[in-house]
């Protein structure tokens, strides 16, 4: 698997060598792979991104080494961008909105801020945003709904992986059990 890699698809070129038991994205060649952000050492490059984003690519990694890695990465958005509209509806279902107005807010959420930038172009940074906010609304969803706190809990869990920054998120529900005691 030896390909110019392309800047805008590291989480599909991740799943390959993941697939191979290596944390690295492979050797270094010089000038051949393009990338600002990952770090040299000992002669291999180390994706600073959390590395859930690549897991999902696992399944179709026969298909990656074959046809150019940035449609599926483009493709991997689009579907958690429809999954993220129909989250938002659902959440605004479960906080009283109609559907007209469910659907208003969703279509602000995607295409009225900024997260229309990131929706619309799968670079790298851009799909562990888009993956985290798959998480976070799928934990806000729950925690309207059900409240099923060891659900809440891996959604939480696993945009830590994708966003360590997204972490902090978990005082949300952390203050709301609180007070919810008081």
């Amino acid at each position: 698997f030896f390909v110019h890699y392309f800047h805008n698809a590291m989480f599909p070129i991740l799943a390959h060598w993941l697939s191979r038991g290596e944390l690295s994205i492979g050797p270094f060649y010089g000038n051949q792979i393009p990338l600002n952000d990952a770090a040299l050492y000992g002669g291999k490059l180390f994706w600073p991104l959390g590395p859930l984003p690549a897991l999902f690519f696992l399944p179709i990694i026969g298909l990656i080494e074959h046809l150019p890695l940035s449609y599926f990465q483009a493709g991997f958005v689009t579907m958690l961008n429809v999954l993220n509209c129909w989250l938002l509806v659902q959440l605004g279902r479960k906080l009283g909105l109609t559907l007209q107005q469910a659907l208003w807010v969703s279509f602000a959420f995607l295409f009225a801020s900024p997260y229309i930038g990131v929706a619309y172009f799968s670079l790298n940074s851009y799909v562990s945003h888009v993956v985290t906010t798959t998480w976070l609304l799928g934990s806000l969803d729950e925690f309207f709904g059900k409240r099923r706190y060891w659900l809440i809990g891996i959604l939480m869990g696993f945009a830590l992986v994708t966003r360590v920054t997204a972490g902090v998120g978990i005082m949300f529900y952390f203050l709301s059990i609180v007070f919810d005691q008081i």
